[in-house]
């Protein structure tokens, strides 16, 4: 009789595991975005040579080019619009 009960727990865990794994799968597809899989660089040098860049719609600052180039690799893994320098120094 309690090995009729353990498979019957079994069984239920089992069950419960392969829809748990199945919910996990169909949600991490449906939510992924279309990424490069680009390796972005993980630090830049402690520079201050600052540059102004823009979409077309906006303008953002950056101390360096090198995180500039951190920013626009992180936006093409997330599939979005990068960046590119519009000109020397800070936006005004």
């Amino acid at each position: 009789m309690t090995n009729n009960v353990f498979a019957r727990v079994a069984a239920r865990g089992m069950a419960l595991l392969v829809v748990l794994s199945v919910m996990v799968a169909v949600s991490s597809s449906e939510a992924a975005p279309q990424t490069t899989g680009e390796r972005c660089r993980p630090m830049c040098p402690l520079l201050y040579a600052p540059i102004c860049a823009s979409d077309g719609a906006g303008t953002k600052s950056f101390d360096n080019q090198c995180l500039l180039e951190v920013h626009n690799c992180q936006m093409r893994n997330a599939g979005k619009p990068t960046l590119t320098v519009v000109a020397n120094g800070p936006c005004q």
